[in-house]
């Protein structure tokens, strides 16, 4: 019995089960380690398709915005919230285009959650223009944009706009951003006075002053001796039939009574110089700063909000006084648009600013009259068959090429860098 305990046979086996069971329990934990962390690689993996899709929608949202009528005014705005399960035409991304580029089939982590859409988005206006609500204008806040409309009822060019994504798991990511319209300026002639025709009644000499010797602050008038060669144009169209007293070249007027004397019949230029999508811009903008003036108001000024966009729209001037007052201040020239009907400057008032007719009614008789000692330092557009009537003691009309940068157009909608934010799940 001795001899046989002293014997080592088997020690090996005895062995070889230790390390089978230390190895077994190594596989053992790290089977169960892997199997631990498939829950939140797939909990992650959910979470980036839902932010991929949330961050697809509103960019498709934003892009809505560059290709519509910017939602300056009620009637412009979406008609709800949009989501891929009921996504408006024009006003909402497209719901078709969406599901074929993040569908299920391409990959299981792109199926909705169970009674929820996909995804959503939604436009909000940034609050209040004052100071007690401008944290709401720079910073994202549910509660703060609670109530706010889905267009830019404060009228400064800014709206923010969210989407969620909601997939498979049910993983919510919720994004939004500040977009604002971005403007650009207009091409058009940069004459002194563009019309179908031009007739001055006047009985001074140098009624219209094509180089602005006459402008006033006097800081803005060009040197005399390079005074000449930047006069600017007088262009007519002389389309028939003209009215009485009117006749072919249409520019009814002494030598001496246009100073330089640029007047030419120029039968190219457009009868129509700005769209009718450009007018219902300018609308936009006259509304935002409170100087839309619809049918059947007449204004009683024609100063803008130089501290805005600086536009005064009027729909129709007919049946409407003179105006007597003086429009806007010579160091900050506007612009002033009119639909219909005749304006009529009289008295000592001047005008300061780029005054365009557009004419819609189609008439063919003079639309803008000055009379008395009145005055436009600026430029004068009329379209159509239309024409310009100075009859004033003094000069009437003297150029100013600084009011020629205010039209302007919306070119796209951007969003604003550092803007761009994740809501928390409590927002």
């Amino acid at each position: 019995m001795t001899r046989r305990l002293r014997q080592d046979d088997g020690i090996a086996l005895i062995v070889a089960i230790m390390v089978l069971t230390i190895l077994l329990g190594m596989g053992l934990a790290l089977i169960a380690l892997a199997d631990g962390q498939q829950g939140p690689a797939r909990d992650e993996r959910q979470r980036v398709a839902s932010s991929t899709l949330a961050e697809a929608a509103l960019t498709a949202q934003v892009f809505q915005l560059s290709r519509l009528p910017w939602p300056g005014t009620s009637a412009a705005a979406p008609a709800s919230d949009c989501s891929s399960a009921a996504a408006t035409p024009d006003s909402c991304p497209d719901a078709a285009t969406i599901a074929a580029n993040f569908s299920p089939s391409a990959s299981p982590d792109f199926n909705p959650c169970p009674g929820q859409p996909s995804w959503s988005t939604w436009v909000r206006d940034n609050g209040p223009v004052t100071p007690a609500n401008s944290p709401a204008r720079t910073y994202y806040s549910t509660s703060g944009l609670t109530g706010m409309p889905a267009w830019d009822a404060n009228g400064d060019g800014a709206l923010w706009v969210g989407a969620s994504g909601y997939t498979v798991g049910c993983k919510l990511r919720r994004f939004v951003t500040l977009v604002k319209a971005n403007y650009t300026q207009i091409s058009f002639p940069r004459n002194v006075i563009t019309a179908n025709w031009l007739q001055i009644t006047g009985k001074k000499k140098a009624v219209v002053d094509t180089t602005g010797q006459h402008a006033q602050p006097k800081s803005i008038r060009p040197p005399k001796k390079q005074a000449a060669a930047q006069a600017a144009a007088v262009q007519v169209r002389c389309t028939p039939t003209l009215p009485a007293g009117v006749t072919d070249p249409c520019l009814v007027y002494t030598k001496n009574q246009v100073k330089p004397n640029t007047g030419a019949k120029v039968t190219t230029i457009t009868s129509q110089m700005f769209t009718a999508a450009q007018l219902a811009g300018f609308q936009q903008l006259a509304t935002a700063d409170g100087k839309y003036y619809p049918a059947g108001t007449c204004p009683t000024n024609l100063t803008g909000n130089p501290a805005g966009n600086n536009i005064v729209f009027v729909e129709d001037l007919t049946g409407c006084p003179a105006i007597n007052v003086n429009g806007n201040d010579k160091n900050n020239p506007g612009f002033l648009v009119i639909k219909k009907g005749m304006l009529t400057l009289a008295g000592k008032a001047t005008y300061y600013g780029f005054i365009y007719h557009a004419n819609t009614a189609g008439v063919n008789t003079k639309l803008i009259y000055l009379t008395g000692s009145a005055v436009i330092q600026g430029a004068v557009s009329v379209d159509g068959l239309g024409g310009v009537n100075p009859a004033t003691k003094h000069t009437a009309i003297i150029f100013d090429p600084r009011p020629l940068a205010l039209p302007k157009v919306r070119t796209n909608a951007i969003a604003v860098p550092g803007t761009w934010r994740e809501l928390d799940p409590g927002q």
